[in-house]
């Protein structure tokens, strides 16, 4: 299966189904399989009539939603690569990107290039793109751009899909490294399309069945087995979901641990369990921690499946290992589960876990391709094949959904006043099921603790040395920061000791 062959399947559900619920959102909006494919077709058609180009990126900053979905698969359509932008970043981190892109188009809500006019975020506006395209209303300063609204709805012939070969790129995802050397990871037309037919096949979707999600890797399996996908558009509250799901009958939905350990602790506190519709839960983001899991079983339903996926930007899914195998595992280590079909796994000669297979990414933008990934986790295979994890090789920080890669901003936030050197670290805490990220600071001699707290504190949300919202930090500290006695770089290591000890 490749990215083309999808929208070929959501023709076929168009055809067969057009009056069907495809998509809602929580707000109350809606779309049928038919009206979807029509959307679909429309603004791809505008796309090409408005100049374009196989191959043209679109810097693409829309939350999850319909509109979002429509688009991403009308670029696809129309021959472009979607370039997947989160806005909440510091302005010398974005320029890094931009410049390593080279964008076409800016696709992004009007409520983000009017912060971004009011430095607030980075400014869209300044993106050296040939086209603008906003979501929302209309604003009354900056360059001329198209409205999403007008493209979507007026009538023109459709054109047809601009073919791609498999090793095309369709999607670029930001990742790891610097601020001067960033780093994007670049999902191609048969990536994927690999990755929805193996969601598919881990995930079977049965008529009657109800998607409660954002995610597009789940929403999309489900609208090719004709079930409709129920989208959240609110910021994630444990009562929220909770009533969502059993005003939705939800059969199907996906979570993180830190979430669904605040659904765990509002629904016992209340004596209630989750709805009896909800058949399959699936977890993202490893590790995710036996006692988490307790605390979780203990509100299901007896009929509800857990099964937890572990994956990465590069390539997901890997595997998979369902709530009650992980329970039963007594071993070291942090059970992740057997390889998906067509996985393939091996491990490095110091330990750290390599992965393979048609889901990969064709490599990072701008680099020759890869055929194989270093995870960065250390980890064995046993005797079942299953893979089992012991830590992490490279230095990255999984909170909720982010991976934080602390180098990228660690030379930003050096460069605030008064700043002598700084680490960012995680520690897991049990009670959130999540890692807790903690900024440690180091001032210059004779600065003042507190000025120094207050200083960076506000540094990090606004100016130059603001980073990206999803890896500010749950708290700060002003400490003397340890150096390794070799290399004289900042010791992680001695820096979590002290930090877990009181220090």
């Amino acid at each position: 299966m490749t990215a083309l062959d999808v929208l070929e399947g959501l023709e076929r559900q168009a055809a067969d189904r057009g009056g069907a619920l495809a998509l809602q959102e929580t707000t109350g909006r809606r779309l049928s399989f038919a009206q979807l494919q029509a959307r679909i077709e429309t603004l791809a058609s505008a796309l090409l009539d408005e100049g374009m180009r196989p191959g043209d990126r679109v810097l693409f900053t829309v939350p999850p939603g319909i509109e979002s979905i429509v688009s991403i698969l009308a670029i696809v359509r129309a021959g472009g690569v979607v370039v997947a932008a989160n806005p909440l970043m510091g302005p010398e981190i974005f320029a890094g990107r931009v410049r390593l892109i080279e964008p076409g188009w800016v696709i992004a809500t009007s409520l983000v290039y009017l912060l971004g006019r009011l430095s607030r975020l980075p400014n869209l506006m300044s993106v050296p793109a040939r086209h603008f395209i906003r979501v929302g209303v209309p604003l009354p300063f900056g360059r001329p751009m198209m409205a999403m609204r007008a493209l979507s709805r007026k009538r023109r012939s459709v054109r047809p899909v601009v073919s791609r070969k498999p090793d095309d790129p369709v999607l670029i995802v930001f990742t790891s490294g610097t601020t001067a050397a960033p780093r994007a990871v670049v999902q191609t037309n048969g990536s994927i399309g690999a990755a929805i037919d193996m969601m598919s096949r881990e995930e079977r979707f049965d008529p009657g069945d109800v998607l409660y999600s954002d995610q597009l890797h789940l929403v999309l399996p489900a609208l090719l087995a004709g079930v409709p996908a129920v989208i959240p558009r609110r910021r994630f509250n444990p009562a929220r979901l909770l009533a969502d799901l059993r005003r939705y009958r939800a059969t199907q939905t996906f979570g993180f641990p830190s979430e669904y350990q605040q659904l765990v602790e509002y629904t016992s506190a209340r004596g209630r369990t989750l709805p009896a519709s909800l058949r399959t839960i699936l977890l993202g983001s490893a590790p995710v921690p036996r006692t988490f899991l307790e605390r979780l079983q203990a509100v299901l339903p007896a009929t509800t499946r857990v099964r937890c996926v572990y994956g990465m930007t590069e390539i997901v899914p890997v595997s998979r290992v369902d709530l009650e195998e992980k329970l039963v595992f007594h071993g070291e280590g942090d059970l992740v589960g057997r390889p998906v079909d067509g996985v393939r796994v091996r491990i490095a000669g110091d330990g750290e876990l390599l992965v393979s297979g048609p889901n990969l990414c064709r490599g990072y933008w701008g680099q020759p391709p890869v055929t194989e990934v270093a995870t960065g986790d250390l980890g064995v295979l046993d005797g079942d094949g299953r893979i089992v994890l012991f830590g992490r090789k490279k230095e990255m920080i999984i909170r909720g959904q982010h991976n934080i890669y602390p180098e990228v901003f660690e030379s930003s936030i050096g460069g605030i006043s008064g700043v002598r050197r700084c680490c960012l670290v995680g520690l897991y805490q049990d009670a959130r099921a999540d890692e807790e990220v903690i900024l440690c600071v180091e001032g210059e001699p004779g600065t003042d603790a507190a000025a120094l707290h207050t200083l960076v504190e506000r540094s990090l949300r606004t100016g130059s040395h603001r980073i990206d919202a999803a890896a500010l930090p749950d708290r700060i500290v002003i400490m003397p920061i340890p150096l390794a006695p070799r290399s004289k770089k900042v010791d992680r290591s001695a820096v979590r000791v002290a930090l877990q000890s009181g220090g």
